[in-house]
């Protein structure tokens, strides 16, 4: 991420606020504004439709404040984008104490008026947005994909990748499972941004799961259950938006 600019977002309620945080950040070097939004529901939609790398977030917005849409958005996202609050002076207390249950996506609080000394902001910003994404690496082109973990780099084929997966226990936590024939991985990444990646013989069967096709076995219709060859013991619930795709591939009628 570092070698590219960061796509952001920048949702206030007030028309002039929003403005001159857009031009700030549009003659920045580093960001990008991809959307802006001044309430909550058009905030939330913004978000999970463009999924930046990160949110200027006013702390008090139309139809609620920053905390309802946050709340609603991590329980929809794998991982929820770096989060700057923007506050005046009267609500900064009330941002520090409301942070607490935000803690690992809130990554920093501009006071108002942030655009003083933008300069030095700008490269503390840049340095909590970088830190809030993880070490872990995945480059993926049309074979293979390489993974850096734990300091090791694996190269991977994809006609070895049976499955990813967002594993129960790491729900909202941007933490994925990439299942291949020989090991496991456990990586931190985003569902959404890997899928955006990967080839088009890899499928989406529910929100926290992605298969590789060339694994499908069999479908069991009367629990809607798919098994992929090789895992027999292992099956996986197709929601009911990705059934006819699943179905399509495997040449079922449904």
């Amino acid at each position: 991420m570092k070698f590219k600019k960061y796509n952001v977002c920048v949702i206030d309620d007030e028309p002039e606020i929003r403005k001159i945080l857009i031009k700030t950040l549009d003659e920045s070097l580093d960001f990008k504004v991809i959307g802006e939004a001044e309430d909550v529901e058009s905030g939330v939609e913004l978000i999970l439709n463009k999924q930046p790398d990160a949110v200027f977030l006013d702390i008090k917005l139309r139809g609620g404040d920053a905390f309802q849409l946050l709340s609603f958005i991590k329980r929809r996202m794998d991982l929820v984008p770096a989060i700057i609050l923007n506050t005046g002076y009267s609500d900064f207390d009330y941002a520090q104490k409301a942070i607490n249950d935000f803690r690992n996506e809130v990554v920093m609080i501009l006071q108002k008026p942030f655009w003083e000394d933008w300069e030095k902001k700008e490269i503390e910003i840049i340095k909590r947005i970088n830190d809030y994404y993880p070490e872990d690496q995945i480059n993926i082109n049309m074979t293979r994909l390489s993974i850096r973990s734990d300091h090791i780099t694996w190269l991977i084929h994809l006609s070895d990748l049976i499955f990813i997966e967002v594993p129960i226990e790491f729900k909202g936590r941007g933490k994925l499972n990439l299942v291949t024939t020989y090991k496991s991985f456990v990586i931190n990444n985003s569902l959404q941004k890997i899928e955006e990646e990967l080839p088009a013989y890899f499928i989406r069967i529910n929100r926290y799961t992605i298969v590789n096709k060339q694994y499908l076995s069999h479908f069991d219709h009367s629990e809607q259950l798919l098994f992929l060859r090789g895992m027999l013991e292992r099956n996986f619930s197709v929601g009911d938006t990705y059934k006819k795709e699943v179905l399509k591939e495997m040449e079922i009628g449904l």
